[in-house]
Parts: C-alpha cells; sequence; structure tokens
C-alpha cells in the first residue's frame, strides 16, 4: 500500500554547517498515513509527529501540531527551552480545541519529537514515543524517553531491545498531545538541552522504524549512507518496510558537515553514555 516515501532536503550554513533530509511513508499495512515530518534546515527546526485517533483524526491532529509548531517557532522566535515548551502546549491546546469543534475528531491526538538547532545546540522538546537519537564518536544514543509502558521498562534496562520490539504493548502511550485538557503542574512535555558540532548527527523517528529495525541495523544503515542524508532517510524507510512496514514510518535526519558516517561500520563502543549534562525538564 505504500506509495513511496516523500522527502526533503536542505543545507544551511550557520556557525555549524549542517545537512538535512526527512521523509515518510504509509508502510505496507496502513490505508493512510497519520504521521507528519517536518524538516526545515532554514529556520533549524525539525520535527515527527504521530497522529492518535485513527484515519482522518490523526492525520488531522498531525497536521495541527506541524502548524503549530512552525507558527510558534519560527526563526524569529525565542530559541530556547522555554520556547519549545511553549510551543508544544499550544500543540496541545490547539488539537483539543480543534475536536471540540468537530465530533468526528473527538479523542485525536499526536505524540512528537522535535528539535531546533541554535548556536552549537539542539533544543529537543519531546511527547509520547517517537524518538531522538544522537550519533556522535561511533555511539548512537537514546536521547528522548519515551512516554509508553514498555518504553520505559526498556529505557530502565528491565527488557531489552528485541522483546520491547515484539512485546503485545508496545503501542500503548502513556503521554499524548491533544487528548484532554491539562490540570495546573500536570506533566507533558519533555526538554532536553545538548551541544551539537560539525562531527555529530540526529535523528528523529517515529515508532513504525524503531518497533520495526533495531539499532544494530540503524548503524548498519548511516554506515553504507556516504554521508548522503536523502539516502539515510530512504534506506531506514526501506528497511522498516522490508521487516513488515506494519506502521506509518517517518525520518528526519540532521548531520554536521564533518560527520564520519564510516565509524559506524565499526563495532558500537561497549556502551552509548549519554551526552554530557543534558538539560532534561518536563512541565
Amino acid at each position: 500500500m505504500s506509495t513511496g516515501p516523500a522527502t526533503r532536503a536542505g543545507r544551511v550554513s550557520h556557525d555549524v554547517p549542517f545537512v538535512a533530509a526527512g521523509g515518510s511513508d504509509v508502510g505496507r499495512v496502513r490505508d493512510n498515513n497519520e504521521d507528519r515530518v517536518l524538516c526545515d534546515p532554514a529556520s533549524r527546526l525539525f520535527a515527527v509527529v504521530d497522529g492518535l485517533g485513527g484515519a482522518a483524526a490523526g492525520e488531522q491532529a498531525a497536521a495541527i501540531a506541524v502548524d503549530t509548531l512552525v507558527a510558534r517557532l519560527a526563526a524569529t522566535a525565542p530559541r530556547d527551552a522555554a520556547g519549545m515548551r511553549q510551543a508544544l502546549l499550544a500543540v496541545n491546546d490547539a488539537i483539543v480545541d480543534a475536536a471540540a469543534r468537530n465530533d468526528e475528531w473527538t479523542g485525536m491526538g499526536c505524540v512528537a519529537t522535535v528539535a531546533i538547532y541554535d548556536e552549537a545546540r539542539l533544543i529537543l522538546g519531546h511527547v509520547g514515543d517517537t524518538r531522538a537519537y544522537l550519533l556522535s564518536a561511533g555511539a548512537l544514543t537514546k536521547i528522548s524517553r519515551d512516554h509508553s509502558p514498555v518504553g520505559v521498562q526498556e529505557d530502565e534496562g528491565r527488557i531489552g531491545e528485541t522483546t520491547a520490539m515484539r512485546h503485545p504493548r508496545r503501542n500503548e502511550v502513556a503521554r499524548a498531545l491533544g487528548t484532554a485538557r491539562l490540570d495546573a503542574g500536570e506533566p507533558l512535555v519533555d526538554v532536553y538541552e545538548l551541544p551539537f558540532d560539525a562531527t555529530q548527527a540526529l535523528l528523529l523517528c517515529s515508532d513504525g522504524l524503531t518497533d520495526q529495525v533495531s539499532a544494530a541495523t540503524l548503524r548498519a544503515i548511516v554506515a553504507r549512507s556516504g554521508g548522503e542524508p536523502e539516502r539515510v532517510v530512504l534506506a531506514m524507510i526501506a528497511a522498516a518496510n522490508e521487516a513488515g512496514g506494519a506502521d506509518n514510518v517517518s525520518v528526519v535526519w540532521l548531520q554536521g558537515v564533518d560527520f564520519d558516517w564510516a565509524r559506524y561500520a565499526l563495532p558500537a563502543p561497549p556502551f552509548a553514555a549519554a551526552p554530557r549534562s543534558p538539560a532534561r525538564r518536563s512541565a
């Protein structure tokens, strides 16, 4: 049922030049694509959004999310953790408001992972089970923490990657944008800040990739990419479809111009240490 992934690529020069590409595909089982990607190197804004609610409702929630993120995180807006948090809370409110106006959209929502590049750092916003990975010095490190029962167990080391990928509850999420109004002080958004230089790369993806493709395979795809972001995106989407394509799959790839892709053909480090002092906040 796949119509082929759409990709978007671009190059921008700031303090740390980078190249980027993004793509999304319906997969081999679903009839419609509830994922959306945002890959805008000019404004240094990137996101993967996975709609919830089925059919038109999930697609609508994801579209509202992207439109709201663009409006709230334009290049002229504050490039900081508070701005990221407020943008994702605005997404929540916009989806709730839209659902209230249309009974067919009741219960819709989305999960999302968003990145802004600013002055040699990344600001990441995250809700749900989409993911962000940093690739640095040969290691592939998961930055975001899954807001899902299975993801929590995997992140805490209680189950392994293979078990998590095959778990019958792997599609359940504990946090999502737009499914309800928030009470004061209720946690929803995780925000991370970490350094990002020209030797590193960032992967944002939906669970349609990570439920189908192991971290070892992701590394191998990077090693075969020849340093071309579009090839990374298309190869990761193809790998998910070859593994069954059970869900929509979306990928955004941000790569510093000095990223050593060939290094990922070597054995993985004994452990993938988290970046030094990432600032994690919840709101």
